[in-house]
């Protein structure tokens, strides 16, 4: 019996209004390091978005590889990553060949032929355990020809059909070799993609928001063939099973990616499998950073920040006043209200001067709390808002944006 841990989205290098998150990241890779020891761990699988960027920085980049060696090191048998949305294909398949030879498997892109997405994954005596189908974000161009005279509405048809025919494609091989087995392995597919019936936040500037425009949002759980018998998926934040179906699940982000997701579990799957049938146990994720969102009039605001001044808190918090007195000091009152403590103030957001317009200052974000990829999805936002594209275009535009941007960084490097 093959122990399988499914995880995702860790989006190393994250930042939140301008504080790194990387502190957070390492607590939870230590964490995962020992759970994978102590319940033994043999396959870990890791569904996409391992980097919040394509451009990751060093401390991130270094903190993946100093995972992988310690996992290598434990009884854990195979890692396999699968590219998501935020990654970079090229720089996560820079070390695939070496990793390769510690039974590692990386998969950024989709394969022009699927079945080189199949793997076969041996138990600790080296016989067949597991089939895997790492599948990855599927991007455009990966599975759709465009051709000059298409319309939107064929075009959006067009993506559905390739998906959905990567995955028959995909479920097939593993199917063919299944039957070469002595005796019939489970197969477990993967993806990085937003199904229909999918728990979702949509707060800006979660990382997961410029997918739910267009056609994308109309994938079924059904686009996954039988022959899976259990699907681990990347993408949204929130940790469930799909649809009411026990095994397709969202594993969900080990930490919170931004306030709106602050209090909710955070989890990761372990599955047991019982010849085919998988046995889903989750493990409940400790919180390295707590988050809060502050809410209400001023007294109420002053109370709770009290609270935890007294309490000796060291959260990071966004305030909302959602008050009747118009105050224009607001971000100067809680400042003072949690001078000399541990609690960090990252976000003031002051409706009464909005509806009033008087001052919205409080409101406007910083230009150096957001990174390159932030400032372009505030301008794919302005665009919608001003008609100036269709809803379908900045999931194209953002991905040609990352991919530009990745290839200047790799051309000034190769300067």
């Amino acid at each position: 019996m093959v122990r399988v841990l499914h995880t995702a989205d860790w989006h190393l290098g994250r930042m939140l209004h301008g504080q790194r998150r990387l502190n957070e990241s390492a607590a939870f890779l230590h964490w995962l390091l020992d759970l994978i020891r102590s319940e033994s761990i043999e396959v870990l699988l890791v569904s996409g978005d391992i980097f919040d960027s394509v451009t990751p920085g060093t401390r991130a980049m270094e903190m993946y590889h100093e995972f992988l060696a310690k996992v290598w090191k434990s009884d854990c048998q195979h890692v396999v990553i699968t590219g998501g949305n935020h990654d970079s294909p090229s720089l996560l398949e820079s070390s695939a060949a070496i990793l390769k030879h510690l039974d590692f498997h990386v998969v950024g892109s989709a394969r022009e032929n699927p079945a080189e997405e199949i793997l076969v994954l041996d138990d600790a005596s080296k016989k067949p355990a597991l089939i895997v189908a790492a599948v990855p974000y599927l991007r455009d161009q990966d599975i759709r020809k465009s051709t000059a005279d298409e319309s939107l509405e064929d075009k959006d048809r067009h993506l559905l059909e390739g998906i959905a025919s990567h995955y028959r494609a995909v479920a097939e091989s593993a199917s063919m070799l299944n039957t070469s087995m002595a005796v019939p392995l489970p197969i477990v597919g993967m993806g990085h993609l937003f199904v229909t019936g999918g728990e979702l936040k949509t707060e800006t500037g979660d990382g997961v928001r410029d997918l739910y425009v267009g056609s994308i949002g109309q994938v079924t759980s059904d686009i996954f063939p039988p022959e899976f018998d259990y699907v681990a998926l990347g993408h949204l934040h929130i940790p469930h099973a799909v649809g009411g179906h026990d095994h397709i699940r969202y594993s969900g982000s080990p930490i919170p990616m931004g306030f709106g997701e602050a209090g909710q579990e955070k989890v990761v799957y372990i599955i047991n499998f019982n010849g085919k049938k998988p046995c889903v146990q989750s493990r409940s994720i400790p919180c390295f950073q707590s988050l809060e969102q502050v809410v209400g009039d001023w007294n109420a605001i002053q109370a709770r920040l009290t609270e935890l001044v007294l309490a000796k808190s060291s959260a990071w918090l966004e305030i909302i006043y959602t008050g009747s007195e118009l105050i224009a000091d607001l971000d100067d009152r809680a400042e003072k209200a949690v001078a000399k403590s541990d609690v960090k103030i990252l976000k003031v957001m002051n409706r009464q001067l909005l509806n009033a317009s008087l001052d919205q200052t409080s409101l406007v974000e910083k230009l150096e709390d957001l990174s390159p990829e932030d400032v372009f999805q505030r301008r794919i936002e302005l665009a919608l808002e001003m008609e100036e594209i269709s809803a379908a275009q900045p999931i194209e535009l953002m991905d040609a944006y990352r991919e530009i941007l990745f290839g200047l960084e790799n051309s000034e490097a190769d300067a």
